[in-house]
């Protein structure tokens, strides 16, 4: 007989390891889209920190509380998803990931 295995957790992401990457891809874009359907268009898209141009029609960051609506959804988003990665995987694949960024 077969022990009693649980499902999937609403509320922890899949952990990722090298031998389920099929399956935790799956899994981990359900559960992204699951916290907000535009979070996973961060993974596809890409996020960039909303700009400006200044005075000099020079581009520069654009203060935070300058954002629209859907720039501070965006970066909520984007936040969102980061804290999912980083909590779906153990120290060595962090080191890795973090020098991407």
């Amino acid at each position: 007989m077969k022990a009693y295995q649980e499902g999937i957790s609403m509320t922890r992401p899949p952990r990722l390891d090298s031998s389920n990457y099929g399956y935790c891809k799956v899994c981990m874009q359900v559960f992204i889209s699951g916290l907000d359907e535009d979070c996973w268009s961060s993974i596809e898209a890409g996020w960039s920190h909303p700009v400006m141009l200044d005075d000099e029609k020079v581009e520069v960051l654009k203060p935070r509380d300058q954002w629209t609506t859907a720039q501070k959804k965006t970066s909520s988003c984007n936040s969102k998803t980061k804290t999912v990665i980083y909590n779906a995987i153990d120290a060595s694949y962090f080191k890795l990931i973090s020098q991407c960024a």
